[in-house]
């Protein structure tokens, strides 16, 4: 079992020694590993434990947060762009900043992202199987693969970024579980303007009678219009 815990002081003076938490607060971070049985791990649960337990002991209001350990996509809001007029709009209007966390870290950030885009080409990948390579290619940028996902030998996921040069590599089960917790979040919070689900649905569609020859019409299916709701 591995977490991250921080502990956050709102106010107060002094340290860690004293009566009172630092003015500008504590922020302190505990990776636990519950590996073996010996002595030196109970040691350090019981120091952790004692730790802790001090913190939560100061008067001051204190902010206890358990960061996961894994993967995750999100997003901290979304912006309407512009009118909805149809699926392109949708696609393409529905913005907000977009974080890739991995243990608790961020490794990718954009302020101004594509939220419905990116939900909509990450669901085609799931639903077409599980070991094709993944690329985010949106209509608003001229590079390619702005974030690429590609299965390795073992098993394991590498996530990379356009115009960077690290590799991230994480199990395929933490993969699937960050995009399907991404899909349901944003379904979530888009459901008082459009249902997530519906045109993801209908652009699965669509991309079935693209593949097929059969035409679409100028502006994909145009079936949108009627699922985004009035304010």
């Amino acid at each position: 079992m591995r977490a991250h815990v921080w502990a956050v002081c709102a106010r107060g003076g002094g340290g860690l020694g004293g009566d009172h938490p630092p003015s500008l607060g504590v922020i302190w971070a505990a990776g636990i590993s519950r590996r073996g049985t010996g002595q030196e791990g109970r040691d350090v649960s019981g120091w952790f434990v004692s730790l802790l337990t001090n913190l939560l002991m100061y008067r001051s209001r204190f902010l206890v947060q358990i960061v996961p350990m894994g993967l995750a996509f999100t997003f901290a809001e979304v912006r309407i762009d512009g009118p909805l007029k149809d699926d392109w709009d949708i696609l393409l209007r529905l913005v907000g900043p977009f974080q890739v966390r991995l243990d608790g870290l961020t490794i990718y950030q954009e302020g101004e992202f594509c939220l419905v885009e990116f939900a909509s080409q990450l669901n085609v990948w799931i639903q077409s199987g599980p070991d094709l390579d993944f690329s985010y290619d949106s209509e608003e940028s001229d590079v390619l693969g702005l974030l690429r996902f590609k299965k390795k030998h073992g098993g394991a996921w590498e996530i990379t970024f356009a115009h960077r040069s690290e590799k991230h590599l994480v199990p395929e089960a933490d993969l699937k579980q960050a995009a399907q917790l991404y899909l349901t979040s944003l379904r979530k919070r888009l459901l008082p303007i459009v249902d997530l689900a519906e045109f993801l649905s209908a652009e699965m569609e669509r991309m079935s009678r693209c593949s097929r020859g059969i035409p679409t019409g100028p502006k994909m299916t145009g079936v949108s219009t009627r699922r985004v709701k009035e304010e």
